[in-house]
């Protein structure tokens, strides 16, 4: 049984230390409230580029890997959205 919680997760900035570690434990937490999990390559670029994975197909033992490995599992962008950006965003994600 699935929940109707959809995330979309779109990591920015630069890959420190804990970039793994908090998508690991968002893809965690959520997959316990069978939540469908989408991961955006790339950031906020991914989304405008229709650049996505499903993160629910990641294994426990893959979780806990990215959480201990450096860098970023999804990628990163350090584009600064204006308005325009994200009204694109927004259209991006309410189609699909």
């Amino acid at each position: 049984m699935s929940s109707n919680n959809n995330i979309l997760i779109a990591q920015g900035g630069g890959p420190t230390c804990v970039i793994n570690q908090s998508l690991a434990g968002i893809i965690d937490e959520e997959k316990k409230n069978k939540s469908l999990i989408v991961g955006a390559i790339n950031g906020v670029n991914g989304i405008i580029n229709s650049k996505f994975i499903n993160l629910n197909k990641i294994s426990k033992s893959e979780i806990n890997l990215i959480a201990k490995t450096p860098g970023a599992a999804l990628g990163s962008t350090r584009d600064k959205p204006d308005k325009k950006y994200c009204s694109e965003i927004i259209k991006i994600i309410n189609k699909k």
